[in-house]
């Protein structure tokens, strides 16, 4: 590997103040990426895309953000050109979650809509710029809570807390959608596939479809389909759409 790949992958690492980030990305960049040339692409990729985030890099909570979702996406990019998009896609998604559950706001549509008016059609760096500013305080607050590292904790534990294989199984569906901008035409549609989904994993796994523990799943499961259709349009270069009225249909 060139000097050049390893000196981009230390910058990397010194960015996220993490040490063993170079051993942890470079893995993925050599899964994924076959010739030397795009491993040094994909690596800069990385590089130019954390650097939107130079602004807050005293935020140590947002760059364990940064790091944890960079490596799931590392994960599963294929190709150069989807790169950029995915990173961009998955660090919304992962901040716009991480602002609803700890937001002092209780009304999930409005925060939806306040991003929305805030940030849409935004260039990626001012996109990043703007959404770190407004979720910027919640980082300091003493009951802040990264849902990403508790969803690592729940997937160790054990197979038979059917309430979490649960909770995987359809936030595990939901990937596998492959959503896109288009989608959100169909909403609706998408929210009642969902239900019919979750309800066949519950007769699967043996849990109570009339239970609270499963309403609370769902409703879970809804708010994530939003918030991923939300990251998506945000990252799509879209002046024009009316992502409110058309996640929240009257």
């Amino acid at each position: 590997m060139s000097e050049k790949y390893y000196s981009i992958l230390n910058q990397i690492s010194e960015f996220l103040d993490v040490e063993s980030a170079n051993s942890s990305i470079s893995k993925y960049l050599e899964k994924n990426f076959t010739s030397v040339g795009e491993k040094e692409k994909a690596a800069r990729t990385v590089m130019d895309f954390i650097l939107y985030f130079a602004p807050f890099n005293d935020i140590i909570p947002l760059k364990e953000i940064i790091y944890q979702t960079l490596l799931e996406t590392l994960n599963r990019a294929k190709n150069l050109e989807e790169l950029h998009d995915l990173l961009l896609i998955d660090i919304l998604l992962r901040i716009i979650e991480i602002y609803i559950i700890n937001s002092q706001l209780t009304d999930k549509k409005k925060i939806i809509a306040t991003l929305s008016r805030s940030l849409l059609g935004l260039a990626p760096s001012a996109l990043i710029i703007n959404l770190c500013t407004i979720v910027k305080p919640i980082f300091s607050q003493n009951n802040y809570t990264n849902k990403y590292i508790k969803k690592m904790e729940i997937e160790e534990i054990k197979d038979d807390d059917t309430t979490n294989q649960l909770r995987l199984k359809i936030e595990n569906w939901i990937k596998s959608l492959g959503l896109q901008i288009k989608d959100l035409k169909r909403i609706k549609d998408l929210k009642e596939k969902l239900k019919k989904q979750a309800y066949k994993y519950a007769l699967e796994l043996n849990f109570n479809e009339e239970s609270n523990d499963f309403n609370q799943i769902l409703k879970e499961a809804q708010d994530m389909l939003d918030i991923t259709l939300t990251a998506i349009s945000l990252a799509t270069d879209n002046k024009n759409i009316d992502l409110y009225s058309q996640l929240f249909p009257s």
